[in-house]
């Protein structure tokens, strides 16, 4: 049972760290991120809605892994996220 307290939040973190090299924008969150995303939307070099998708995905993965692994957080302002991705 001991060794469960310290490797959950470890693999926790690892896969989070992993995942955040490929999606920046799905650290934190996502208060704060969805202002960079309505900056994004309106540029002219417009990142295609693939990539909204992903970064929505991956955001729901980064969530169920926090939470998964122990760490503290809402759900409230990341679920607000994922749909503002969706929303893009």
């Amino acid at each position: 049972p001991q060794a469960k307290v310290v490797f959950m939040p470890l693999l926790g973190g690892v896969l989070l760290s992993l995942s955040a090299l490929a999606f920046p924008l799905i650290l934190g969150s996502g208060s704060s991120q969805m202002t960079d995303i309505y900056e994004l939307s309106f540029r002219k070099d417009k990142l295609n809605p693939g990539f909204w998708f992903a970064t929505a995905f991956m955001k729901s993965l980064a969530l169920g892994i926090s939470k998964g692994s122990g760490f503290v957080g809402g759900v409230i302002f990341p679920m607000v996220f994922i749909g503002a991705s969706f929303g893009i």
